[in-house]
């Protein structure tokens, strides 16, 4: 399979639409390799203990929203989300060294909200671009 048209999809199957996203922030490192335990032996020889599991993380920024588009896309996000809590979320993801597409358990930690402006006499704020980050369990 190759690319579809989608570069995220939430819960699995929900393409996050584009309208959105920038699609050129999109930026993935795929299968990270995570250690346990490595060490370096008595030459200073790095000596790993790789672990089958790798964890993939995926960084994408908005366009400008305003607090309406912004309440949908973060129903949208919640909507998703397996563990409120842990902001828990699985995603279907476009991996370029694959060409192809991988599903997987990730989180969402701590998101900015970086405010433009908020324009006199209208009961609305415009915000900058917003980064979201999706780091696999």
């Amino acid at each position: 399979m190759s690319y579809d048209g989608g570069l995220l999809y939430l819960g699995g199957s929900v393409k996050l639409p584009h309208s959105y996203i920038k699609p050129e922030s999109y930026t993935i490192v795929p299968n990270r390799r995570q250690d346990l335990d490595s060490t370096r032996n008595a030459n200073g020889v790095l000596v790993r203990n790789v672990l089958e599991h790798t964890a993939t993380t995926i960084n994408i920024q908005t366009v400008p929203l305003n607090n309406t588009q912004l309440a949908a896309l973060m129903s949208l996000l919640r909507n998703n989300y397996s563990s409120q809590q842990e902001k828990k979320i699985r995603l279907r993801y476009y991996c370029p060294d694959l060409d192809d597409y991988k599903t997987g358990d990730f989180y969402v930690p701590d998101v900015e909200y970086p405010i433009a402006y908020v324009p006199a006499g209208k009961n609305t704020i415009e915000y900058n671009p917003i980064t979201f980050e999706f780091i696999e369990y």
